[in-house]
Parts: structure tokens; C-alpha cells; sequence
């Protein structure tokens, strides 16, 4: 009997292999490089204006192998693909903006006036005038928190808060978390920190439709870790259903179960020749610390 088994597990690993095909080389071409955008709308208690903020780099191709660093605010950034010495316009409404470059590849315009639902434009040009994208869309409203707060639990972090929706129309909405480490040199009291946090393409967000809640009310409590912070900033804000499929593609995309099935992600955009999303809505802000 232990011969005949043996034979028969001999039989069955031949077989399989016998039956293994010769590796194929399958030349993969490169994605064309594309300008890409990022937009933040926000506003800075410093001042007390309004502001918005673009991000403008290049795209890089999962073949490069590139690996953006975290510089010492906690930013995850390539600065090798950030696009210096742009020119770029932005109309909100009937009023027109010329953005001022602050660091490489960042731009900012400052009180700005915004106007809920107002249809908002951006060009993009190069050093010599020649444009580069351009984009369209609608300034969505600020929304709050009806309740939110930090709270520990044997020492596992949680942030919890309430939402309220109105039933009367469609809506989709982003809430962002980051979490402020030891080693992070940035300040929460400073609100381009806030707006660069929140143009980043790897925060920790949730996305949620009207069907989420129950006869209008939606209750979140939202594990976030053990250690390593005390203090933490949460924003709520209203999206258009454009930038929610962007986001919720960009989730799909970290997914273990889409890495391991090697599924390809194509990002929804509104860029025109471009690449990324544009989008002006109002994110509003609380700032948590762990009195624990």
C-alpha cells in the first residue's frame, strides 16, 4: 500500500511539473510621463483668509522603482518630481487668481473668495506660456462634525464622532486622519503644514455615501493605533461624486487583495492633459490630544 502511494505522489508531482510551461518575457512599455495636479482649499487662522494650494508634479511609472522619501515634516514626497516655475490661474467664481510659487513645485493664492457651489477653473502653463493642463470644477460647502473626540481603551486609540446627513439631496463625504509623531518637526497651528498634509497622495481616510447612514445619522469609531502619538487632526469635508470615485479608486488600489491579484487601477481624473484631481472643497478641521 506505501508503494503504491508512493508511486502514485511520484506520478502526480512528475505530472505537474511535466506540464509547467516555459517562462514567457513580456516586455512592458512605459506609461508616458504626464504633469500631475493636486489641489487643497483651506483657510489659514493666521491670516484669517481663505487659500488654496496646488501641488504640480510629474508622474512616475511603477517600473522606475522610485520610492518617495518623508522629509523632516512628515511629508511623503518625490522632490525629483515636483515641476518648478509654472504659471498657474485659478478662477473661483467670477474672481481671478495668479498663484505664487512657495517652495519647488508648490503654489499658493491667497484670500480668495469663495462661493459654495461657484464653478471653479484652473490653467496650468510653462515657464514660456505654453499650457500645460487645465481643469474644471464645482467649490462644495463646508460641513462639521455634530460630535467628534479621541479616547483610549486599553490602550488602543480610537476617534469617534457623528455626522449628519441631509436626505433631501445626494451627497459624498472625506474624512481625513494623520496623526502627529514625535519626530515630525511640522505644527499643527500652522495651516500650510495642514494643507500640505491634507495634498498628500497616502492619508489615512474613509469615504462615505448617504446609504452609510441610518435615518440620517452616521456614528463612526475609528481605531487608530496604540502609540507613538498624543495628538491628532481630523477633517470632515463635502466632495463632488467625481473626486469621491478618485479617492475610492486610490483606496482600491492599497488594497492587499488588489496587490496580490495585480489588478490594474485606472484613477479617474478631471485633468485635461493631465493627470491627479482637482478639487475645491472645504475641509473643517479638529485638532484631538490625548489627555491620557
Amino acid at each position: 500500500m506505501k508503494n503504491i502511494l508512493y508511486s502514485l505522489i511520484v506520478l502526480l508531482a512528475f505530472g505537474a511539473s511535466s506540464c509547467t510551461p516555459e517562462p514567457i518575457d513580456i516586455e512592458i512599455p512605459q506609461a508616458p510621463v504626464k504633469p500631475v495636479l493636486a489641489s487643497q482649499f483651506y483657510y489659514d487662522s493666521i491670516t484669517e483668509q481663505n487659500a488654496i494650494v496646488f501641488t504640480l508634479s510629474k508622474s512616475m511609472s511603477a517600473l522606475d522603482g522610485r520610492r518617495p522619501t518623508i522629509d523632516s515634516n512628515g511629508f511623503i514626497i518625490d522632490y525629483d518630481l515636483l515641476i518648478g516655475g509654472a504659471q498657474i490661474t485659478v478662477t473661483l467664481g467670477n474672481d481671478e487668481y495668479i498663484c505664487q510659487e512657495g517652495e519647488k513645485g508648490m503654489y499658493y493664492a491667497f484670500n480668495v473668495a469663495l462661493n459654495n457651489y461657484n464653478t471653479c477653473k484652473v490653467d496650468v502653463k510653462d515657464a514660456v506660456g505654453k499650457t500645460i493642463l487645465n481643469s474644471t470644477t464645482v467649490a462644495m460647502p463646508e460641513i462639521s462634525f455634530s460630535s467628534v473626540g479621541l479616547i483610549t481603551e486599553q490602550q488602543n486609540k480610537y476617534v469617534t464622532y457623528t455626522l449628519h446627513d441631509n436626505p433631501s439631496e445626494q451627497n459624498w463625504y472625506l474624512v481625513n486622519y494623520f496623526t502627529k509623531q514625535k519626530q515630525d518637526s511640522g505644527s499643527y497651528s500652522d495651516p500650510k503644514y495642514i494643507a500640505k498634509r491634507l495634498t498628500e497622495q497616502k492619508l489615512d481616510f474613509d469615504l462615505y455615501t448617504d446609504t452609510d447612514f441610518k435615518n440620517g445619522t452616521l456614528h463612526v469609531k475609528r481605531y487608530l493605533g496604540q502609540s507613538g502619538f498624543d495628538t491628532i487632526a481630523v477633517a470632515v469635508s463635502s466632495i463632488t461624486n467625481g473626486y469621491y470615485n478618485f479617492l475610492s479608486a486610490q483606496k482600491k488600489y492599497g488594497l492587499l487583495v488588489n496587490q496580490i491579484k495585480g489588478e490594474v487601477i485606472n484613477f479617474p481624473t478631471n485633468i485635461n492633459n493631465g493627470l491627479g484631481y482637482f478639487t475645491v472643497h472645504q475641509p473643517k478641521l479638529t485638532i484631538l490630544v490625548d489627555e491620557d
